[in-house]
């Protein structure tokens, strides 16, 4: 933004490929949301062609990249990005007077910034309204819900699904045998049948904060295997670079 000297992100919907009220769907549900771990929508914006949403520009790397270049995830790492999550899709469901249900839950929507968790792309988020709405199989195969793929009702049983999938992801990227304790809240959450899952994103927490505190293990693990030392190649040589 030139005049305020400071970044926005604008994402182009084209109008020949999506509707205009789905196009116009995202961004009213963005424009109610007020929780830090949400970009805001400052602007709308469109001509012949497309749709322009301003947001807030977010600064940070993607969980999937996070995950593919670190050649170690800890557990404290997968708690608390995890715990942030839930966090985020709890604020969603408990909206009144609908919950907003995100349905694109996965890490390639996920942010890792300075200042913690962002969730990003409400394409397809959508407000549950009394009757249970059915919504069509848009989503990522692997964190979309079974309900989805046959045309089902969905509830918030659908996310808690997509966030069972997400932390078996982590456990899969960390490797570690002490990870795989996680891996009962993570096959709960992503049950076939909606009915044997967690019934909110708060049980689920709970589930996940009382099995972490309950284990020897500390949760103030560092994000590296080893100590780092960098030193110049030579004496009286700084190092300027690591």
């Amino acid at each position: 933004h030139l005049k305020l000297e400071t970044y926005r992100a604008i994402k182009c919907i084209s109008k020949t490929r999506s509707m205009p009220s789905s196009i116009l769907s995202e961004a009213n549900i963005l424009a109610k949301l007020r929780h830090p771990g949400i970009p805001i929508v400052y602007d709308i914006e469109e001509d012949d062609e497309a749709c322009y949403i301003v947001e807030e520009y977010i600064e940070g790397e993607s969980l999937e990249a996070v995950m593919l270049q670190s050649s170690f995830i800890t557990l404290n790492f997968i708690y608390h990005t995890i715990m942030e999550v839930a966090d985020i899709l709890e604020y969603l469901h408990q909206l009144k007077p609908y919950p907003v249900i995100y349905q694109d839950l996965k890490a390639e929507h996920i942010m890792i910034t300075k200042q913690g968790i962002r969730l990003i792309d409400f394409g397809i988020a959508a407000y549950l309204d009394d009757t249970g709405n059915k919504f069509q199989n848009f989503g990522t195969p692997e964190y979309c819900a079974p309900e989805k793929e046959k045309a089902g009702i969905i509830s918030v049983k659908t996310d808690i699904y997509s966030l069972g999938k997400l932390l078996e992801a982590m456990i899969d990227a960390n490797g570690e045998k002490e990870s795989q304790c996680l891996m009962r809240i993570a096959k709960k959450a992503a049950a076939y049948e909606a009915d044997e899952r967690y019934p909110t994103i708060g049980a689920f927490k709970k589930d996940l904060t009382e099995h972490m505190h309950s284990k020897k293990f500390s949760t103030n693990q560092k994000h590296l295997l080893k100590t780092i030392e960098v030193a110049g190649s030579q004496p009286h040589i700084g190092t300027t670079h690591a």
